[in-house]
């Protein structure tokens, strides 16, 4: 069957689902399929690339670097190759984002701007993106973040911050789960406390 090559227009004699006249024309045919494929599924594309990051993340071998916020060596596993400057105890992980933040900061001043606080209405000079005074700052930040934690990107991020913690730092990992299941319950014995002094007083005052 005489067929002409898409890729360089030349008659050939095909077979079947036969696309292009020479290896060479085939391979580049191929490709240009792939990508097509690739702009067409990108959701397919970002699937396939988590799924990859997590498999060569579990496969890395384990690597040993020094802490530059307290010195201590400590394991970490990386499959790109980079190196970790950082342990993974909270306290060195918010000291070197501060350091970041500030030098950041330094480094790339924002502009101020005058605009009205979404909490009291009141002028107010502002940098960046604040929406808040400083008397209504902590209140509008908390409101702020208790909606993005219901957004499903921020637990599908959390979810995949905790899969790395685990996959670097196991025992670490559990010990944070131990603490925060005693504080748990530490909590309900407090509420069950005072919902018991609360149904005393109530009898009393019935009584």
């Amino acid at each position: 069957m005489i067929k002409t090559c898409p890729q360089c227009n030349k008659p050939f004699e095909g077979h079947g689902n036969a696309k292009g006249c020479s290896p060479a024309c085939r391979a580049l045919i191929g490709q240009r399929n792939h990508q097509a494929w690739l702009r067409s599924n990108p959701e397919r594309v970002r699937e396939h690339e988590h799924n990859r990051a997590r498999v060569r993340a579990r496969r890395a071998k384990p690597k040993v670097s020094a802490c530059c916020v307290c010195g201590e060596m400590f394991e970490f596993r990386n499959a790109l190759g980079t190196r970790r400057q950082v342990c993974f105890k909270s306290e060195c992980r918010r000291s070197r984002h501060r350091a970041y933040n500030r030098t950041f900061r330094r480094r790339h001043p924002r502009p101020a701007t005058l605009k009205l606080c979404v909490v009291c209405s009141e002028p107010f000079v502002a940098r960046g993106s604040q929406k808040a005074c400083p008397l209504h700052f902590s209140e509008n930040k908390q409101r702020t973040m208790r909606a993005l934690w219901r957004t499903p990107q921020y637990r599908e991020a959390n979810r995949e911050r905790a899969w790395r913690r685990r996959a670097n730092d196991p025992e670490g990992c559990r010990q944070y789960q131990r603490a925060l299941a005693s504080k748990k319950r530490k909590r309900r014995g407090a509420l069950s406390i005072l919902r018991l002094q609360q149904l005393l007083n109530l009898g009393g005052d019935l009584i």
